[in-house]
C-alpha cells in the first residue's frame, strides 16, 4: 500500500468518524427539540384557566387568570340582574306543597282614612323552614315468648328484614356520599347534627363493602353477602341500643353478635372478593420479637374494638378527624379568592371544632345564631359559662 491509498484510507475514518459525531448531534438536538415542545405543552397546561379552556371557574381559584383593570377607583357592581341580563326570581312552589296559609291586610280604619278599595288579589311571599324533626321514626314493639322449655319466642315481622332506614333516607345517604362527595364521617356527622339520629361510621362503611358482595354473578357469594348484611345490621342495632341494657347484658349481647358475624365471614365462598372480606377478620401468625415465637393475631379485634371498649367509636383517627373538615372542604371547593371567604370559613371551621369539643350540636347553635341575628337579639356564645 502506497502512500496516497494511506492518506485515502485515513480520510476515509476521519470521514465516517464525523458522520458519526453529526448523527449524535442530530439526535441530540431531536431529543432536546422534543423536551422544549414537551415542557412548552406542561406549561401551556398549566396557565390553563376557565377564559382559555372547557375548566370550570372555580379551577381559577388556583391561580386566577390575569385581569387588565383600568386605572383609578372599580366600579361598584350593583345588586340585582346585570345590564343586558333578564331578572330572574324564585318561582314559588306550587299550592300542593304549602302546607300553612296566612292572610294579612290593611286596618279598616286604615282603609277608610286611605281610600282604599280591595283588589281581592294577593302578593304572594313564601317562607320555607325545616321541620322541627325531619324524620319519621316507627317503633315495633314484638311481643316476646316463651316455651316450656325456656326457649323464647317472638313474632315474625317482615318489615325488619330490611335496613334500619327508609328507603329515602338510604336514597339521601347515597346522594351525599356520591354526588355531594361527602366522606361517611361527614354523613355520620350530618345525621347526628341535623337529623338528631346517631348512626356510626363503621355501619355504613362495612355495609358498604358487604353490598359490592350483593352484586357479585356467584350465587353463592351473593347470598353469603347477604347474611353478612342481615348480621351486620342486628349486630349495629344492638349496639346502639346499650344505654338501655345492663353492662354485663351488653357485653354479652356484643359477644354474641360478633361471634355470630365470625362464624359467617370466616367461612366464604371460593371467590377471590369474598376471600378478601374474610382476610380481614382472619387469625394471622407473627413472630414476637421479645421470644422470638409464633404467636396467634387475631385481626378481627381490631374492628370490634368499638364494642368492647368504652370511649372507643368506629371511627377514624382522631388527630385525622380535627382537620378533616378544613381539608375536605378545601379539595372540593379549592379554597377561597378574598378575605370574606376565608373570614366566613375560619369562623364557621371554628364553630364547628369548638361545638364538636364541647359535645354540642353545631346544627342547633348555628340555627340559633341566625335566629338571633335576624331578632336583633344577643347571640349565643361559644364559652363555657
Amino acid at each position: 500500500m502506497d502512500a496516497k491509498d494511506r492518506i485515502i484510507r485515513e480520510l476515509k475514518r476521519q470521514l465516517a468518524e464525523q458522520e458519526l459525531r453529526l448523527a449524535a448531534q442530530r439526535d441530540a438536538i431531536e431529543n432536546l427539540l422534543r423536551e422544549v415542545a414537551e415542557l412548552k405543552l406542561k406549561l401551556a397546561k398549566a396557565n390553563k384557566d376557565s377564559s382559555t379552556s372547557s375548566k370550570p371557574p372555580s379551577s381559577d381559584i388556583v391561580k386566577p387568570p390575569g385581569k387588565k383593570r383600568p386605572r383609578g377607583r372599580p366600579k361598584k357592581r350593583k345588586k340585582g340582574a346585570q345590564a343586558g341580563h333578564d331578572r330572574k326570581l324564585r318561582k314559588p312552589l306550587p299550592p300542593e306543597r304549602v302546607d300553612e296559609t296566612i292572610e294579612y291586610g290593611i286596618d279598616e280604619g286604615e282603609v277608610r282614612r286611605l281610600g282604599l278599595t280591595p283588589t281581592g288579589d294577593f302578593d304572594i311571599i313564601q317562607h320555607v323552614e325545616l321541620p322541627e324533626s325531619p324524620v319519621h321514626v316507627t317503633e315495633y314493639r314484638l311481643a316476646v315468648y316463651r316455651d316450656a322449655d325456656g326457649n323464647l319466642y317472638i313474632p315474625d315481622c317482615p318489615e325488619l328484614k330490611g335496613p334500619i332506614f327508609g328507603p329515602r333516607l338510604l336514597a339521601t345517604i347515597g346522594w351525599l356520599k356520591s354526588m355531594a362527595h361527602c366522606s361517611y364521617s361527614t354523613i355520620e356527622a350530618w345525621m347526628e347534627d341535623v337529623l338528631q339520629v346517631p348512626v356510626s361510621r363503621g355501619y355504613l362503611s362495612m355495609i358498604r363493602d358487604i353490598r359490592f358482595l350483593e352484586k357479585h354473578p356467584d350465587k353463592r357469594t351473593k347470598a353469603w353477602a347477604d347474611r353478612l348484611l342481615d348480621r351486620t345490621r342486628r349486630m349495629f342495632s344492638a349496639w346502639h341500643r346499650r344505654d338501655e341494657m345492663t353492662a354485663d347484658g351488653f357485653n354479652r349481647s356484643m359477644l354474641t353478635h360478633r361471634d355470630r358475624f365470625l362464624q359467617i365471614v370466616r367461612n366464604p365462598p371460593s371467590t377471590r372478593e369474598a376471600a378478601n372480606l374474610a382476610g380481614r377478620f382472619a387469625t394471622v401468625d407473627y413472630v414476637d420479637p421479645e421470644s422470638s415465637q409464633t404467636r396467634q393475631y387475631d385481626l378481627s379485634q381490631d374492628y370490634f374494638r368499638f364494642m368492647f371498649v368504652e370511649g372507643v367509636e368506629p371511627t377514624n383517627n382522631h388527630t385525622e378527624q380535627q382537620v378533616r373538615q378544613c381539608v375536605i372542604d378545601r379539595l372540593i371547593t379549592q379554597g377561597t379568592r378574598g378575605l370574606v371567604g376565608q373570614r366566613y370559613h375560619e369562623r364557621m371551621w371554628t364553630a364547628i371544632a369548638t361545638c364538636k369539643k364541647q359535645c354540642r350540636n353545631f346544627f342547633s347553635f348555628l340555627r340559633e345564631s341566625i335566629a338571633a341575628h335576624l331578632q336583633n337579639r344577643q347571640a349565643p356564645s361559644l364559652l363555657h359559662g
